[in-house]
């Protein structure tokens, strides 16, 4: 048989509680604080690790920013020339299997090009021979004409020379060059005149001047007079 337990009852007709429910209390509240404070643990842990993404993040920035720019390696050279390397080697491949396919039209033409080609040669040679003729009777014209105009002037410098004078015959300038006896002159100093003497000078000369106006008076007059 099961026995029922007993429930102590208050005057309201309220369930009392016993120390059991004090204990499940308690349990339950250890509980609930027990879970908020992981979930703080857990968020405050969760703002420090972004924390510490950011601070990373940016220390690393700041290392980047202070590094020295790399050159050119050889590396990304050698890389390069190999690429290129590749590519022609396509394009011979691409090349050698379209070649190989030749068509017969292809082939037509080609032999149409040879025989074209030795037919022609005689054509194209008589034309070279016929351009190189006519620059060599041009060259020889030219040098004709220029024979004919040094005889020409030949012809005349010997009638020029008939009529040139000997260096007995011809007339001497009387022109001489006074630039040394100018330089003479001009090196000498004045001296100063007083002015007595050359109030002196200025009587005598207009005396001498008179006398000539009379003698020329003069001379017209017994002219007119004969």
């Amino acid at each position: 048989m099961i026995k029922k337990r007993k429930i102590k009852i208050d005057v309201k007709c309220k369930r009392i509680p016993t120390e059991k429910d004090d204990e499940l209390k308690t349990e339950e509240d250890n509980r609930k604080n027990s879970k908020e404070g992981k979930i703080e643990e857990r968020h405050h842990s969760d703002e420090n690790n972004f924390i510490n993404l950011e601070t990373s993040k940016k220390l690393k920035v700041l290392q980047h920013m202070r590094m020295k720019k790399k050159g050119i390696s050889t590396a990304n050279l050698n890389y390069e020339t190999k690429v290129i390397e590749k590519h022609d080697n396509e394009k011979k491949l691409l090349d050698k299997h379209f070649t190989k396919n030749i068509t017969e039209k292809e082939i037509e033409e080609a032999h149409i090009e040879s025989f074209i080609k030795e037919n022609m040669k005689e054509f194209y040679d008589e034309l070279n021979n016929k351009k190189k003729k006519q620059i060599e009777q041009e060259h020889e014209h030219e040098q004709d004409q220029e024979i004919n105009k040094k005889q020409e002037n030949n012809d005349n410098d010997l009638i020029n020379n008939l009529y040139k004078l000997s260096d007995h015959l011809k007339i001497k300038t009387t022109h001489e060059d006074t630039s040394e006896k100018l330089n003479c002159i001009t090196g000498i100093t004045e001296v100063p005149i007083p002015l007595e003497i050359k109030m002196k000078n200025i009587e005598e000369t207009e005396k001498f001047k008179r006398q000539i106006l009379k003698n020329l008076h003069n001379m017209n007059k017994n002219k007119k007079g004969t």
